[in-house]
């Protein structure tokens, strides 16, 4: 008699190597009616290859370091709560694999507990009443988290999905929070990619 079998890898969460151990998947023993046991060398067995997993699709960060020279603005264009000037484009560059699904999460540097939309300036800014945000490519706010690079960290992002070169398209600008005081403004926040 002829038996054919077929199996296949099935992902039941996050792979964290790229290589799978050689292991026995199933095997065939003899048994014996007369004794009801079975001999314990197997006539036949199937076992995985040490290779069966492809490397996971990731990018290589063209721009590690970002620096973001912002326009020089005016108190009276902040003169209300809430008000904005000075938006500023930069560009995160990434070299990707093919159809790479690209993910992001930017973290305040100066406050790494800060969840809101607001850079926390640094300690050497003199300006008062003022804070920076930052827009994702869609021009909307970004919320800051954690230095993470695990599949659904709070405030993480999506990007899109990309192969080959590509920029993402940021901004930066001033946002009033009081009474505006002039002076010199520095933030610095980190991003961390995730592929998923």
């Amino acid at each position: 008699m002829t038996t054919q079998l077929s199996f296949q890898l099935v992902k039941t969460g996050t792979i964290s190597s790229t290589q799978v151990r050689r292991q026995s998947m199933l095997a065939f023993y003899t048994y014996s009616a007369s004794s009801l046991s079975t001999y314990g060398v197997p006539s036949a067995q199937t076992a995985l290859p040490s290779t069966a997993l492809p490397a996971a699709r990731s990018c290589r960060v063209t721009t590690p370091d970002v620096s973001v020279p912002l326009l020089a603005a005016h108190a009276y264009d902040l003169g209300d709560v809430g008000s904005t000037t000075g938006n500023t484009t930069f560009f995160i560059g990434l070299q990707c694999d093919n159809d790479a699904n690209v993910y992001m999460t930017l973290t305040d540097a100066t406050m790494p507990g800060n969840r809101s939309e607001l850079l926390t300036l640094t300690n050497d800014s003199t300006a008062q009443g003022v804070r920076l945000r930052i827009r994702n490519p869609d021009n909307e706010p970004v919320r800051f988290g954690p230095d993470s690079a695990t599949a659904g960290t709070l405030n993480q992002w999506r990007v899109g999905q990309t192969s080959g070169a590509m920029n993402i398209r940021m901004s930066a600008e001033y946002v009033s929070t009081g009474n505006v005081t002039p002076g010199t403004v520095r933030g610095v926040a980190t991003f961390t990619m995730s592929y998923q």
